[in-house]
């Protein structure tokens, strides 16, 4: 599932390839050679770019092997720890928090979480610690930012019973101040 709105993602694509990026989603990369030039990259369908340089987008994972969460029996898989709204494990005296946790990867985010983690274990009042409308930027040019679900996550909890609206960007006063009238 993707983290930002397709459209949103189209147009970070179009605006990559108006400055000259061939991008290329999902493409199995056979070979990289490094030249005196640049780079030749083989993919699976036996084609061969030569690039100046390479962008290579990974995904962040929890290293939680060797904890003896087997032992302890704390439910916890690719994603991470698994946790409750409150930021308890499976077993009720175990809290994780941050990348450890399963959930959103982002530093500030993670900072809350250990902040409130701390809080739980110490006073434990019944304030939730795990939010579901994160604000989130990716920060390209033009940005892409958001709150709470996307479309397809809404859709996939709640059913036919989501409504979404498209707001155009020219309509925004940020896109109005930038003069960003190029997008």
């Amino acid at each position: 599932m993707l983290q930002d709105e397709p459209e949103a993602a189209g147009v970070i694509a179009q605006r990559l390839v108006q400055d000259g990026v061939d991008v290329r989603t999902n493409a199995a990369v056979q070979r990289v050679v490094k030249t005196s030039n640049g780079v030749w990259l083989s993919f699976g369908d036996d084609t061969r770019v030569e690039v100046s340089a390479v962008l290579v987008c990974v995904v962040r994972r929890p290293h939680v092997e060797g904890l003896g969460l087997v032992e302890a029996s704390v439910e916890h898989g690719r994603g991470g720890i698994q946790v409750n709204k409150h930021l308890r494990a499976s077993r009720a005296n175990i809290y994780a928090a941050g990348d450890c946790a399963d959930g959103y990867r982002f530093t500030y985010y993670a900072g809350y979480q250990d902040f409130m983690a701390v809080r739980k274990a110490l006073l434990p009042f019944n304030k939730k610690s795990v939010l579901e409308r994160v604000p989130w930027a990716t920060f390209t040019d033009p940005e892409v930012a958001h709150v709470g679900l996307t479309e397809e996550q809404a859709r996939c909890r709640h059913g036919d019973q989501v409504a979404a609206e498209t707001w155009p960007m020219t309509k925004t006063d940020r896109w109005i101040t930038e003069g960003d009238w190029d997008s």
